[in-house]
């Protein structure tokens, strides 16, 4: 398994024959043989001759012949390429297959002029074709050098991986990646992110890519679950902030909900607990002793439970007879409101589960959503109420009550 193959690469890094297989096709000598094994596989070149076989045909089956030979010729299979062109049934991919088989044959005699005919026929049918993996595949045959393939950039970078994991010694490698890289980071090419990663350099390699498209969506979407998005870097904060507003401009509100609660899901506990929250801004006191009226719960744990009631953490009284609508600290009675002439008092979502859980209160009783009796008051006169009554108030009148 990928597991099992990963921890085994980490453990025995530079282990030369550990995963040795018979049947598995030669790559260049590397001080690090395994970790170009796990990387040829990830491009999809992790293969052994069976395997070629097997992916050759069914690329003949699917019509795409020119890539068939090119992966033959590739993996030294100079007869199956032509063979295989041979029986695409084109006659420009016939034509193709004669001059290879031409430059081939003369491969053993490069001084002669027969030889020399087939190279130049091979450079003026390359300029022709729009093809890459037959320009790939000629300019493999006049010029044997990988690094003359690796230059076709119409060739699918999966392909150029591959091609450079097989054949580049390490040095080559290790500076072929590093400029492919920078390329695709300059260009904002997001087929890149497969050299790049979801790193910083592939934040780059986004912003580059929203520049020349203004794509948001796609840098918003991969950003957001790698965490990435509560990096230090403002720029996809900013992406992500204006991916949600776009959503919003265009009403389409329960794509922007399902977005950000499939972030939360992402984020582990103790993400959430670690991460930077606002401090609370907003305080209400009471207008008695100045302090805090916010509850403050400690919800014992089951063992714990000797009896049928939960203690608040500061003062230790029973929630069974804990009154919602006085001050915790001074036990002085909240302002009233002005529509129903009520103490104000905001019960805790969570109080209320763990008196239902408690059985201190009947879970099938009808219960108002916390909001609706949060505090509301008027920033001028200071009036106010429970936040449904206002809200009922405000649908038929104008003036505060």
């Amino acid at each position: 398994s990928w597991e099992n193959f990963s921890r085994n690469l980490s453990s025995h890094p530079n282990q030369r024959n550990s995963y040795d297989d018979p049947n598995d096709l030669t790559i260049v000598k590397s001080l690090k043989p395994l970790q170009r094994r796990f990387c040829l596989k990830k491009c999809g070149w992790g293969f052994n001759k069976r395997m070629l076989d097997d992916t050759l045909q069914r690329m003949e089956h699917a019509g795409e012949y020119e890539k068939a030979a090119a992966w033959a010729l590739f993996h030294g299979e100079k007869g199956k390429a032509i063979l295989v062109l041979n029986n695409s049934g084109d006659q420009q991919l016939k034509l193709v297959s004669t001059v290879i088989a031409g430059v081939l044959s003369y491969n053993q005699d490069l001084q002669s002029e027969m030889h020399s005919h087939w190279l130049d026929m091979c450079r003026n049918m390359s300029r022709e074709l729009q093809n890459p993996y037959v320009r790939a595949m000629f300019s493999y045959i006049t010029t044997s050098s990988w690094k003359s393939v690796l230059q076709e950039d119409e060739l699918p970078l999966r392909d150029r991986l591959g091609i450079a994991l097989k054949f580049l010694s390490d040095d080559e490698l290790t500076a072929y990646l590093q400029d492919t890289a920078d390329k695709f980071v300059e260009s904002g090419n997001i087929s890149g992110i497969m050299l790049t990663g979801l790193t910083q350099d592939g934040v780059d390699l986004f912003a580059n890519y929203i520049n020349k498209t203004g794509d948001i969506q796609t840098a918003s979407l991969a950003l957001s679950f790698c965490g990435l998005s509560r990096s230090n870097d403002n720029r996809v904060k900013e992406w992500i902030e204006s991916y949600r507003t776009l959503l919003d401009r265009w009403e389409m509100f329960h794509a922007r909900a399902s977005f950000d609660i499939a972030r939360g899901k992402t984020m582990g506990r103790a993400e959430l607990l670690s991460s930077k929250l606002a401090p609370d801004q907003v305080f209400v006191t009471c207008n008695y002793c100045s302090q805090n009226i916010a509850q403050e719960t400690y919800i014992p744990r089951n063992e714990d439970r000797d009896s049928r009631s939960l203690n608040t953490a500061s003062n230790g009284i029973s929630l069974s007879r804990q009154k919602i609508n006085c001050c915790k600290s001074c036990r002085k009675p909240l302002p009233r409101c002005a529509i129903c002439l009520l103490n104000l008092g905001t019960p805790i979502d969570s109080v209320r589960d763990a008196m239902e859980s408690a059985g201190l209160v009947p879970a099938s009783v009808d219960r108002p959503f916390g909001f609706d009796l949060w505090f509301t008051w008027c920033q001028t006169c200071r009036h106010g109420g429970h936040a449904i009554h206002m809200l009922q108030w405000f649908e038929s009148h104008e003036q505060c009550p």
